[in-house]
């Protein structure tokens, strides 16, 4: 999807009197769209590279040698993240606070790419304008796996309870879980 996204169209961040970020009133909502499937200017992230590798392995791959995991590092240990004003930003947010279980279940993070339009409105913005510009922040690393190691990849996983029950939680991922143990673990 090529578009920006206004934040909010109405109001420039200087008049913001409420005292939050603006973002922060949509948040919730863009989560929930997220996570159920809705394109949203979220993107998800985990803090554990196992449940990345579980995300990337679930589903069979069809015409691909390789699955990707990234990783986003935030900024490097030991510098600060800054920038000019006005130049698109990363920011990360820790939803687990207040947001559903599976949150927690997944170790949750989300990030949004913003910058400011030629009137001062915060936008968002793609992450590429943003990813690797700066080698002390924002940098995203691309690790790629055999799609052939997935039946270990999931066993492993699944050893470590890893599953697509423990990370949503519903009766829906719970028949997925068994159909991935018994038709692709057990017999592939």
């Amino acid at each position: 999807m090529n578009k920006s996204w206004n934040i909010l169209p109405e109001l420039k961040l200087d008049e913001f009197k409420g005292g939050t970020y603006p973002p922060l009133q949509f948040f919730d909502y863009l989560v929930f769209l997220r996570h159920h499937g809705f394109p949203s200017p979220l993107l998800d992230w985990t803090e554990s590279p196992y449940i990345a590798a579980y995300f990337a392995f679930s589903d069979k791959i069809k015409n691909a040698d390789r699955v990707a995991i990234y990783a986003y590092i935030e900024r490097i240990p030991g510098h600060g993240k800054g920038g000019w004003v006005g130049a698109p930003l990363i920011t990360t947010w820790d939803p687990r606070n207040k947001m559903h279980i599976r949150h927690f279940a997944q170790k949750a993070r989300y990030t949004t790419a913003t910058t400011l339009n030629k009137n001062g409105l915060q936008m968002f913005c793609h992450h590429e304008k943003v990813f690797n510009k700066n080698k002390k922040q924002d940098v995203l690393t691309k690790i790629t796996i055999p799609v052939s190691d997935r039946i270990k990849a999931l066993k492993e996983l699944s050893d470590y309870n890893i599953n697509h029950f423990t990370l949503f939680q519903t009766e829906d991922s719970l028949v997925k879980t068994i159909a991935i143990r018994e038709l692709d673990i057990n017999l592939g």
